[in-house]
This record gives C-alpha cells, sequence and structure tokens, in this order.
C-alpha cells in the first residue's frame, strides 16, 4: 500500500494496532488462566472476558481485510478513470494537432500538391507514433505545434497572443478514428483548402 493515499495508510496502521492489542490482552488473560498460581476468582473473570476479546480481535481482523481490500478496489478505480482521461484527452489533442498542421501544410504549399501530400503523411505518421507519448500529451498545444512545423520543414507558427487550450469544454473537434488521404483535400482557383 505504499502508493495509498495518507489516510488510507493512518486507518490501516490504526486497526494493526487495535488487533496487537487484542492480541496482548487475549494473551494476558491465557497466561492468567494458565498459571497454577491465579486465584479462583481472577480465572474465572480471564474466563468470562476471553470470548469478548477474542471476538473484538476477529471484528478487527475482519475490518482491516475489508478495508484493505476496498483501498485496492478504489485504487484501480481511480487508475482505470485516469487512464481514461488520459485516452480522451489523447484523443482531443491529436484531432486539434492535425487539424492545425493539415490547415498549415496546406496554406504553406498551395501550388505544390506533391510536397503538401508528402507533408501530411508524414505528419498522420508523426501523430500515430507520438500519440502515446507523454510530451505529446501533456506539453503545452503551441510547443507540439512549434516542434511539428520544425520537424515537417515549415515555417515557424503564428500562434499570436491566442492560448490555444485543448481541454476547453466549449471546443468542438471532431476526433476521427483515421485519417483522411490527403489528396482528397478540395481545390479551387485560391488553392486547396485545409482536409476537414
Amino acid at each position: 500500500m505504499s502508493t495509498a493515499e495518507p489516510h488510507v495508510e493512518r486507518h490501516a496502521a490504526i486497526l494493526a494496532e487495535l488487533a496487537e492489542i487484542g492480541m496482548v490482552i487475549a494473551r494476558e488473560l491465557r497466561e492468567e488462566v494458565e498459571t497454577p498460581d491465579t486465584p479462583p476468582e481472577v480465572k474465572a473473570r480471564a474466563v468470562a472476558a476471553f470470548p469478548k476479546i477474542a471476538r473484538a480481535v476477529r471484528q478487527t481482523l475482519a475490518l482491516e481485510t475489508r478495508f484493505r481490500r476496498d483501498a485496492a478496489r478504489e485504487a484501480v478505480e481511480t487508475e482505470d478513470r485516469v487512464n481514461r482521461e488520459l485516452t480522451s484527452h489523447i484523443r482531443r489533442r491529436k484531432a486539434q494537432v492535425r487539424t492545425w498542421m493539415q490547415r498549415a501544410i496546406c496554406e504553406e504549399t498551395p501550388d505544390d500538391m506533391e510536397t503538401a501530400e508528402m507533408r501530411l503523411y508524414d505528419l498522420y505518421e508523426r501523430l500515430d507514433d507520438q500519440v502515446l507519448d507523454e510530451d505529446f500529451a501533456l506539453a503545452p498545444f503551441q510547443e507540439v505545434i512549434a516542434h511539428l512545423h520544425r520537424e515537417l520543414g515549415l515555417s515557424p507558427p503564428d500562434l499570436g497572443d491566442d492560448d490555444e487550450d485543448d481541454d476547453d469544454p466549449d471546443e468542438e473537434v471532431e476526433v476521427m478514428d483515421e485519417d483522411p488521404p490527403p489528396d482528397l483535400a478540395p481545390t479551387t482557383a485560391d488553392g486547396p483548402h485545409p482536409l476537414p
């Protein structure tokens, strides 16, 4: 339970101490009963008290077992929740990065579809490789974008003063399971539009 919360460790320690105290009392009662020189009335009191102490020890041990079991279950549930939240965050981050980078690639190479397609495929491969990377998931959005711009040979991004927050609950980002092929980008007289 080394990773447990402080109060969990404290409660477990208290229960263990209570069980040990009960065992100390039980041993003393046993000694009183088994000692030949113990007066009969003392032995009688020890015999009468022993079942209560034994019952208290059993209840403490049962409570300790249940407490540790519940703490372990809670730890697993917490870990599962954190993993689900991280997975959801990574999917949102991937979708936002893909949208931004697709736009940047198409805007920088409006008349060179071959270069744009190569950069788009490179982008998708990098996103697939980095989707489980902690830096990709937790680094500021601006750092991820600037890094990808350098890796793909694009001009430094103009992020301005806007703070792109990929945890904004009001921002709707389409999360796709697969990246669309870059050659499906619509083209007009002004050049290719960013992929959806």
